[in-house]
């Protein structure tokens, strides 16, 4: 299912993280009886962390037509025909009116609803402004007569426990419909296996009677371009060659049934245990292990980059000229070097990171393997810093991603591997301490994911 983001202004923007689905609108029955199914509604309605009922009621506020949610089925219904375009602009206004915070525009909001001074508010969980709804809407009225459900009360714990059981069941389904395929796939394959094996055979028994014909009419097999007699009674190396082919096919088969994609861990403490496990005590001392190029190596290339281009006032355009020193290196080395090159050691990690931001945004852009390679630079650069300094990497984190230059599950993915830096000569002790000094950084973009999650 396609996920939009929250509010028509957001659009353009790629790493906003409330989403909703894409509605989606089914026209049911004809004549008088027409009437238009949002299919979804459940669904858009808990990623707006409102009621369903209240967007059901909003489309028909907005048409002038009578409209109705089941809470048992989860069915949104709004009389007529009616387009989903045509609901997702009206869905739009819903948004803006009773969803999206009136100070910040930050659509996690909660909606509270006072029957004694008859008043809607919704109160904003980021800048916490405190927004009065429009009292004069019809569904203003409805608001106040049906208020959502107290997340504590009994009725709101058996919606959610209804919602679980939907869920479940639809997996159920959905894994029973894929045992059904799998098994009509491995079925029309034996099919087919069992028909090739049929037709083999009777092209043999075809082959062998022609040769036992042209026996019994005394003509030689030179003659009548048959086999030798060694090979009619061993068996042709045609033959042979068929029944190969035969049984190595299993092994592919089975390979693609299974879904198992086999991989061999290259890192550099892999690779020490294998020849460990493998080699005697005397021939594993021979293996060499490639741990990454020295450290004094990272710092020439950085001065090389430093002599290519002036770092006073470097902009976009560096790049042209550091491309040339930097040709044919790993992408790892060539960040941990454009870092050490551009960062003033006496300054503070978060200035010299909004500083240089947009030359390094140039290159990054939204390419996941630069994004990972930039964070194995930064980490060599901490690696090499003083405790006290080392704790400002996670202020450098917070620049980036706010700035667009890192995204939140490349963050994660280089936190989770303390080895990805063992190629810029980083060695597992500095990882866990840069680690550690970047970690509350990290909890916090986990518990805003864990927040998410939970109102979604």
């Amino acid at each position: 299912m396609a996920l939009l983001n929250i509010g028509e202004a957001n659009q353009g923007d790629a790493f906003y993280r409330y989403k909703m689905p894409q509605l989606q609108a089914k026209i049911e029955g004809r004549g008088n009886g027409i009437k238009t199914n949002v299919v979804n509604m459940v669904d858009i309605a808990k990623a707006l962390s409102r009621s369903p009922a209240y967007t059901t009621k909003y489309f028909g506020c907005e048409l002038g037509a009578q409209s109705k949610f089941d809470d048992k089925t989860g069915t949104s219904i709004v009389n007529g025909a009616h387009s989903a375009d045509t609901l997702s602009q009206l869905l739009e206004g819903f948004i803006k009116r009773f969803v999206c915070c009136y100070a910040c525009g930050n659509p996690e909001t909660e909606i509270k609803v006072s029957k004694k001074k008859e008043e809607i508010t919704l109160l904003c969980k980021a800048c916490g402004n405190v927004s009065r709804v429009d009292m004069r809407h019809k569904l203003a009225t409805f608001i106040l007569k049906n208020p959502p459900n107290d997340p504590k009360s009994g009725a709101d714990k058996k919606m959610r426990r209804a919602e679980k059981e939907r869920m479940k069941t639809g997996e159920l389904l959905d894994e029973e419909e894929k045992a059904r395929k799998r098994e009509a796939k491995k079925k029309a394959k034996e099919e087919a296996k069992a028909a090739e094996r049929e037709e083999r055979r009777k092209r043999k028994e075809e082959k062998r009677k022609l040769r036992e014909a042209a026996m019994a009419d005394g003509t030689a097999d030179e003659e009548n371009g048959s086999r030798p007699r060694s090979d009619r009674e061993n068996g042709s190396p045609e033959d042979e060659e068929e029944d190969e082919v035969e049984e190595g096919s299993t092994e592919e088969d089975d390979k693609e049934e299974n879904g198992v994609e086999w991989f061999t861990d290259t890192s550099a403490a892999a690779a020490a245990k294998r020849a460990q496990e493998q080699l005697s005590a005397e021939t594993a001392k021979l293996v060499v292990v490639d741990e990454g190029p020295p450290v004094d190596s990272i710092d020439a290339l950085a001065s090389e980059l430093g002599a290519a281009c002036s770092t006073d006032a470097v902009d976009a355009s560096a790049w042209n000229a550091w491309d040339v020193v930097l040709a044919g290196r790993p992408l790892e080395v060539q960040y941990a070097a454009v870092l050490s090159c551009l960062w003033d050691p006496s300054s503070k990690l978060k200035e010299q990171a909004m500083l240089h931001k947009d030359v390094l945004l140039d290159r990054v852009e939204e390419d996941p393997k630069h994004q990972l390679a930039l964070l194995v630079g930064l980490e060599h650069y901490l690696s090499r810093c003083t405790a006290e300094k080392r704790t400002e990497g996670a202020l450098v984190l917070k620049v980036w991603y706010e700035e667009d230059l890192v995204a939140e599950p490349v963050i994660e993915h280089w936190y989770e591997r303390s080895a990805c830096a063992s190629t810029v000569g980083v060695d597992a002790k500095q990882a866990e301490s840069v680690r550690a000094a970047v970690l509350p950084y990290v909890e916090w973009l986990r518990q805003a994911e864990s927040e998410d999650s939970d109102d979604a």
